[in-house]
C-alpha cells in the first residue's frame, strides 16, 4: 500500500514459522529488478519499503517465496 504508488510502497507479511524467505520485486519482461529479502526470518509481522524514485514508471510484481508457498501480488509506480 498504497496502490498505485509514488515513490514507496510498503508491503506487509506475515511469518508463522521460521523459515528462509525471498522477497523480490520485478518487472513486466519477468526481469528481476530489486530483491528485499533474502534470509532466514523468524516468526512474525513484517513491512518492508520499495523506494521506486530510480525506477520508471509501470507495473511491477512483488513476489514473496519461502518453503511453504509463493505469493505474487501486482503493484503500479506513477510518477
Amino acid at each position: 500500500y498504497p496502490n498505485p504508488f509514488n515513490p514507496q510502497a510498503t508491503i506487509d507479511f506475515e511469518v508463522s514459522e521460521p523459515t528462509t524467505v525471498q522477497l523480490n520485486i520485478y518487472n513486466l519482461k519477468g526481469q528481476k529488478v530489486d530483491v528485499l529479502i533474502d534470509s532466514f526470518i523468524l516468526p512474525g509481522n513484517y513491512s518492508i519499503i520499495w523506494n521506486g524514485t530510480n525506477y520508471p514508471s509501470g507495473i511491477y510484481f512483488v513476489i514473496l517465496n519461502n518453503q511453504y508457498s509463493i505469493i505474487q501480488r501486482k503493484i503500479i509506480l506513477l510518477k
